[in-house]
């Protein structure tokens, strides 16, 4: 139990980031490619943990199912930081919507879930990782923009 309790904490210091707002992109991109089940999640280094603990004389036993719930537990809480995020940046924009010289920036059709805006966002952030240092939320309305662009009237 006391080795469980360890490693927790080793979880809950390595995501430490997760607790507080999405500051930038980077964290953004982080967060989103959770969503779509690419996340970047080095296995090793909390195995590289738990084998120290053991080293150390720990006698209790930990499955590969635990870890890997643990890991997963992980992701899970980057995934919803993201979809929190982004529905956030939609209802703010439904309420009030973002615009520049008097037109709308942006028009997201109606039939994009949060899955597919999530993928979307990842896939632009990929190719303009040059953009991330910005925060969050102007990655997000740059990729958005580029994205879904308004019609012409």
């Amino acid at each position: 139990m006391r080795f469980i309790i360890k490693l927790l904490l080793c979880v809950g210091f390595a995501n430490v980031g997760l607790v507080h707002a999405i500051s930038d992109g980077h964290e953004l991109l982080e967060n989103c490619k959770a969503v779509e089940g690419i996340a970047q999640y080095k296995p090793e280094i909390i195995l590289g943990k738990a084998r120290e603990l053991a080293a150390s004389g720990n006698k209790d036993d930990v499955t590969v199912g635990e870890l890997n719930e643990l890991l997963s537990s992980a992701e899970a809480l980057r995934a919803a930081s993201c979809v929190g995020f982004l529905s956030g940046f939609g209802g703010a924009n439904a309420l009030s919507p973002l615009k520049h010289k008097g037109k709308q920036m942006f028009c997201v059709p109606k039939e994009i879930t949060i899955n597919q805006m999530a993928a979307i966002s990842v896939k632009w952030m990929l190719e303009n990782e040059d953009k991330l240092q910005f925060k969050a939320y102007e990655v997000l309305a740059m990729s958005t923009i580029a994205n879904f662009p308004c019609p012409r009237t």
